[in-house]
């Protein structure tokens, strides 16, 4: 014979509040595998950690392809969308960034497959859409 289906008590609705939103948040690291069959095998199968930015790294990270006068973009940094979300984010496992700016122009002669695969969990974990990206490059 079979069981009456259980009905759920509805959950209690959370209000979202003021002392909530300025609580620090937690800095969210996330384990990354390149994969094994990578075509440069002292890449293959490593392991690397991406972080999610707090807003206020969101906002500066935002900030570096505007004009803080004009707030119109600046063209040289465009081409630099995907190279300075990797030095955002890629870290070590308790979160300290692994880069910084002037590691840039290194950044840019880097393997294209390497950097898409960050990049990729990067927009991931921090939920940055192609659609930002392209808005912050300009086009």
């Amino acid at each position: 014979m079979r069981k009456p289906a259980m009905t759920e008590k509805a959950k209690p609705v959370k209000l979202l509040t003021a002392d909530l939103l300025k609580r620090p948040a937690q800095r969210v690291i996330v384990k990354c595998r390149v994969p094994d069959d990578f075509h440069d095998p002292d890449i293959a199968g490593s392991i690397f950690f991406v972080r999610r930015m707090k807003a206020g790294e969101r906002g500066r990270y935002e900030m570096q392809f505007k004009n803080s006068k004009s707030g119109q973009l600046i063209s040289g940094r465009a081409a630099e969308v995907r190279e300075r979300l990797i030095i955002q984010t890629l870290c070590d496992r308790e979160g300290n960034l692994l880069l910084g700016k002037d590691d840039l122009q290194q950044l840019k002669q880097m393997d294209s497959v390497l950097a898409d695969l960050i990049v990729n969990k990067a927009q991931e974990v921090n939920q940055v859409s192609e659609e930002d990206l392209e808005e912050l490059a300009g086009n």
